[in-house]
């Protein structure tokens, strides 16, 4: 096969890496990807930075592919030149600004998997300004707003703060549970896992992570609605605007 890595330079591999990536390739499988570990966080953004990678966007991406759509990110990209000329190319996906996931869903439709490798590969972070963050970010929620509207208008009911309100309505009503205790045994459980998963992809458990974890969570909601307020995103020092699935609007 004539095969075509994609990795961007801030992303740290072992040694082994493209054995394992490779072996992942198969006769129905377009593109191997990798869930991005968030790692080397210096600043309070890059440790916001981390722990978004590390809660959100791992789980999403593990739950996408076990419903069979697999999220591609570019950190890290392998596929057969042959297989992509199918649908024309990365040159095809030229007008996305998600060119990488939308490779994914190019190579779905041609009927191949997208595959998810055994290992994460670890993003350094390094410092990182809350305001750089918060860009990124809104960028990548526009970015889902465009592609799949309906779900993105759902995410906030998929987060900590929303279910725990929800949750303790529904118990109080249904079976006249406190909210307060509702609440506590929400948060401790919810929080618990993500630490678990934030321990397993970073590779330590730091003193910083429980303090961080509640400040993203509450950040969570006014990021939402701030991605929910335009659709347009700032990149590489220029101002894009998104129309409805994720094409680039052309001037």
């Amino acid at each position: 096969h004539d095969l075509v890595l994609i990795s961007d330079s801030n992303v740290r591999v072992e040694s082994d890496y493209l054995r394992r990536v490779v072996a992942h390739l198969d006769n129905d499988v377009g593109m191997v990807t990798a869930v991005v570990a968030g790692a080397d966080a210096e600043s309070t953004g890059g440790r916001l930075e981390a722990t978004y990678l590390n809660t959100f966007y791992a789980r999403w991406m593990f739950l996408a592919e076990k419903a069979g759509n697999t999220c591609v990110v570019g950190k890290s990209m392998l596929f057969s030149r042959k297989v992509a000329a199918r649908f024309g190319g990365i040159r095809a996906l030229g007008r996305y600004l998600a060119e990488d996931y939308m490779a994914g869903v190019a190579m779905r439709k041609i009927g191949q998997r997208v595959m998810v490798q055994s290992n994460p590969v670890r993003q350094h972070i390094g410092k990182y300004s809350v305001g750089d963050f918060w860009s990124r970010h809104i960028r990548w929620g526009r970015i889902r707003k465009s592609q799949a509207p309906a779900a993105f208008l759902f995410e906030p009911l998929l987060g900590s703060l929303v279910s725990a309100a929800l949750g303790a309505w529904a118990t109080h009503r249904a079976f006249g549970l406190s909210p307060q205790h509702f609440a506590i045994l929400h948060f401790g459980l919810w929080s618990a896992c993500d630490l678990l998963l934030m321990r397993r992809l970073d590779g330590a458990l730091r003193l910083w992570m429980p303090g961080v974890w509640l400040l993203r969570e509450l950040l969570a909601i006014p990021l939402w609605a701030h991605t929910l307020s335009g659709n347009t995103v700032s990149w590489r020092g220029r101002k894009l605007a998104l129309e409805q699935g994720g094409l680039l609007k052309l001037s």
